[in-house]
């Protein structure tokens, strides 16, 4: 009797370190970390007009895979400037061309031109208020989407036409010889959104008239041949003056850079005449 109640005493102490074993590793289980096919796989969607080369960049971050699936492939659906309107397919790839600045890096982009010629919905160059996109990303039977929209920004304007001579001839003294310099420009956003157009005129010793200063051109329908002021109609885009040469000006090669901005601070490309100044 003594050998069976030992025996016994043996095995409880063995039951409970099995069931604390179980219980530990039931524990344990519960605390593991999440599948990393939790995450998103699609994110960071980004949208830019490219005004100055008239393009629309597209980009979103895409994972390699999900739910155990390797990607296939990823495009956008662009609406443009409706989001009713049948949508235009833009494939983004990951490869470094089309736009796609660093291949490899899991950002998926593609810089299109804005033209009717490769989309079915450009972007106006008047247009402003939202533009609407959706992203998508397959998996082979998995398709994972993410739609956005985007506020078209401050356009900067766009010096379009510069009416500049490009020969002039010295007159003798005390005579001088004018012409007319007319800038049209065009901004998105209106023309009263125009705040200064000028211009900096280089002489043939690189030395600029004015001491330095700018030279404003103006779209105030103001007519003064006393001021040098010549325009014709306020309002309408074209900024303009007078251009005089006397006859204490140097022969040579006289270069004109127009500048153009905006109230937003937006700068205009800048635009460069050349006009001869000859005997």
């Amino acid at each position: 009797m003594i050998e069976i109640k030992q025996y016994f005493c043996y095995l409880r102490p063995m039951r409970i370190s099995v069931f604390a074993l179980v219980v530990l590793l039931l524990w344990g289980c519960s605390k593991l970390p999440e599948a990393p096919e939790s995450a998103d796989p699609l994110q960071n969607l980004q949208f830019e007009f490219l005004q100055y080369a008239n393009k629309l960049y597209f980009a979103a971050e895409v994972q390699p895979d999900y739910l155990g699936n390797l990607l296939d492939s990823v495009m956008v659906l662009w609406y443009g400037a409706q989001v009713n309107s049948f949508p235009d397919k833009v494939s983004l790839n990951n490869a470094g061309i089309e736009g796609d600045i660093i291949a490899g890096d899991k950002i998926y982009s593609r810089r299109i031109s804005n033209t009717q010629l490769t989309l079915d919905n450009p972007i106006d160059s008047s247009a402003t208020g939202l533009v609407y996109l959706n992203v998508q990303a397959y998996y082979k039977e998995n398709q994972v989407a993410l739609e956005d929209s985007f506020q078209l920004g401050n356009i900067r304007p766009i010096i379009v036409q510069v009416t500049f001579p490009d020969t002039m001839t010295r007159p003798p003294d005390p005579y001088i010889l004018v012409d007319t310099i007319k800038v049209q420009i065009f901004d998105a956003n209106g023309v009263s959104d125009i705040q200064t157009c000028y211009m900096m005129f280089q002489k043939p010793d690189l030395s600029y008239s004015n001491n330095g200063n700018p030279i404003l051109l103006y779209d105030d329908g103001i007519i003064n041949q006393n001021m040098f002021l010549w325009d014709e109609f306020a309002a309408d885009g074209i900024f303009s003056r007078l251009i005089t040469i006397g006859s204490d000006n140097p022969i040579g090669i006289y270069n004109a850079y127009f500048y153009a901005k905006d109230f937003f601070g937006e700068d205009a490309e800048i635009v460069m005449k050349t006009v001869v100044v000859i005997e």
